[in-house]
């Protein structure tokens, strides 16, 4: 008597990007730029696309390969944010992503900037004195 048995086995299905189907997946920002602005600030500028979006996630990182967290959020209707108090002359990396309802987009592409510093303008005045005696 030979005994069969017959199994199955249920996984369940995500899509990458969170619940939803495909075409409902969110894009993520394009043409992101960083450019200093001003004293330890760098403003983040990228295109969206109208897709209702509820916030865009900042994140910056010191090196291009890792180690980003988040450190802003934006309105979804919104196409830029400034990054403040930041050190000055430190190269920043940044990438944003679109999200809503628990679900977000990619990553943008990664740009970078170096925050600008204060500068302090110094004088040195130097004096002497010479002099002479006459016999």
């Amino acid at each position: 008597m030979s005994l069969k048995r017959l199994w199955y086995l249920t996984l369940p299905v995500f899509l990458l990007v969170g619940g939803g189907s495909a075409a409902e997946a969110l894009t993520p920002p394009y043409a992101l730029t960083a450019t200093a602005v001003s004293s330890g600030q760098i403003r983040l500028s990228w295109g969206a696309f109208n897709q209702g979006q509820q916030f865009y996630s900042i994140e910056r990182s010191l090196n291009w390969t890792g180690g980003f967290a988040q450190v802003g959020i934006a309105a979804g209707n919104a196409t830029s944010y400034t990054d403040s108090g930041l050190a000055p002359g430190t190269r920043y990396y940044y990438r944003v992503r679109a999200a809503e309802n628990g679900t977000a987009s990619a990553y943008s592409t990664i740009v970078s900037a170096t925050a600008f510093g204060t500068f302090t303008a110094t004088t040195s005045t130097t004096t002497s004195t010479t002099s002479t005696t006459l016999a």
